[in-house]
């Protein structure tokens, strides 16, 4: 928690964000706040992640934004493909879906296979070579409008808070 006066950062993002490989004083967002120390940043970029997951994660954060905050996601090419998937690694993920112009969010199966392959090994090699996604080519395609919907979610929550949007 930081004071009234500090102005707030929420960093969303994958493995970019996160600054995988990156030593953790010289990751971008560290550098930022020790030239700017009157901001607080709380990074919850997680590698792998697509920026439907990202906008998942950070629905706790955003109650808590106060005018003049901001939010910071971090975007490159890989999530529009990321959006697209129904599962990663092997397993279901969290996504949106695009239907008549709505946005609805899809929890991951959580199923007995799931725990398996969440407990065995054998189960995890296994979940990786059934890995199949159906729909992914064509969701693929409309990955796009998918990816607009999903910021233009993320922006109204941010704005109704008098935080602003950053890409």
């Amino acid at each position: 928690p930081a004071a009234p006066a500090i102005r707030r950062l929420l960093i969303l993002g994958d493995s970019y964000g996160f600054g995988e490989g990156v030593d953790l004083d010289a990751r971008f967002d560290r550098r930022m706040l020790r030239k700017n120390p009157r901001v607080a940043a709380v990074n919850v970029s997680v590698p792998g992640y697509g920026t439907d997951q990202q906008v998942i994660r950070a629905a706790p954060y955003i109650p808590r934004l106060r005018r003049g905050d901001g939010v910071l996601l971090v975007l490159f090419g890989n999530d529009f493909s990321d959006i697209a998937r129904s599962r990663h690694g092997g397993r279901d993920k969290p996504r949106f879906s695009l239907t008549d112009g709505q946005l609805t969010r899809h929890r991951p199966d959580t199923g007995w296979f799931s725990g398996l392959r969440d407990r065995l090994y054998l189960g995890a090699l296994l979940g990786r070579l059934l890995d199949y996604d159906p729909g992914y080519e064509a969701r693929l395609k409309d990955s796009g409008r998918l990816m607009k919907a999903i910021i233009a979610r993320l922006a109204g929550k941010v704005r109704a808070r008098g935080a602003t949007l950053w890409i």
